[in-house]
């Protein structure tokens, strides 16, 4: 088996207490049913990847034809820069990712557990970049 790693750990307690509280739902509406529409209107929301791919392109492709610059000073401002605008993609991706994953659980039409399933879900990510990504580089270790 591998090592075992907090991520992890958190997730998993994410997880259950998810499964949890969505087969309490279900047990407590087990006499009703659930009546799923579907709408073609809703459906302008996914797409915004396209905008999204395009500026990481951008992004990219800046990065690419950076060239050299005179100074210490203007060497490090374009570092910040670029840092910057790498923090910007980030917080848009986020964005793009929640007002999908908002948008395709109004649509699942779950109840109370789309409810859940948002808080989870949502969890999972922070998790992931902050203890994952973030926490990990300050204290040098893959946890």
């Amino acid at each position: 088996m591998g090592n075992p790693k907090i991520t992890g750990f958190i997730i998993a307690l994410l997880l259950v207490g998810f499964f949890t509280a969505s087969l309490g739902t279900a047990i407590a509406k087990m006499s009703s049913v659930y009546s799923v529409g579907y709408d073609n209107s809703s459906l302008e929301s996914y797409n915004k990847l396209e905008d999204l791919n395009e500026q990481a392109e951008g992004l990219e492709n800046k990065a690419i034809t950076m060239t050299e610059k005179e100074g210490i000073v203007d060497i490090i401002g374009g570092y910040f820069s670029s840092g910057y605008q790498a923090l910007v993609l980030t917080k848009d991706s986020y964005d793009t990712f929640d007002e999908i994953k908002d948008q395709s659980i109004k649509d699942a039409n779950l109840g109370a557990t789309g409810e859940y399933l948002k808080l989870v879900l949502g969890g999972i990510v922070l998790i992931l970049i902050f203890v994952g990504v973030i926490i990990s580089a300050i204290v040098k270790r893959d946890l």
